[in-house]
């Protein structure tokens, strides 16, 4: 096989390395897909990023497009969300959208949850509600201060059977 040719193969197998690594990509950002617009508000979002999953009931259907600044301070943050449109139906104007960590990595994703069968589905461009991601330090806060009234109740208890 000549030089020429050999380089040929090698080119045309970059090629076809190129695309289909392309396409690999695209699938799993949804680009090719058929998809559709929801919209959450949240009071908080915990490091959620543009181009997090979006996750139904577990199941990959969408990426997070954009989070949006709240218009004025103290305002509800706007997250905007692309969903594949053959989940559309699943999706009802009652169901809610959880902000979580996914894992023991930490990434920060959005979790939908199933909304009753009696709601429509949400439209395009819809908006269903928000359910703030559980603060650590809200949590540890809480913590600290029923062991210091566990530490009073101790001491009074004490001080009783003395």
């Amino acid at each position: 096989m000549s030089r020429q040719a050999r380089l040929g193969l090698l080119m045309i197998a970059g090629i076809a390395a190129f695309v289909l690594g392309l396409f690999i990509i695209a699938n799993r950002t949804f680009l090719f897909s058929d998809t559709f617009r929801v919209q959450a508000e949240f009071g908080r979002v915990a490091g959620l990023l543009s181009g997090g999953q979006v996750l139904y009931q577990g199941i990959n259907v969408g990426r997070v497009e954009r989070v949006q600044l709240p218009a004025r301070p103290g305002g509800p943050i706007t997250v905007m969300m692309e969903i594949r449109e053959d989940a559309q139906h699943l999706i009802r104007e009652d169901s809610r959208a959880l902000i979580q960590t996914d894992g023991l990595v930490g990434s920060v994703i959005v979790s939908i949850t199933a909304g009753s069968e009696l709601e429509p589905p949400v439209a395009e461009g819809g908006s269903i509600a928000g359910v703030d991601p559980l603060d650590l330090s809200e949590v540890s806060d809480r913590l600290f201060d029923s062991v210091s009234r566990f530490d009073s109740v101790t001491v009074t208890l004490t001080s009783i059977m003395q």
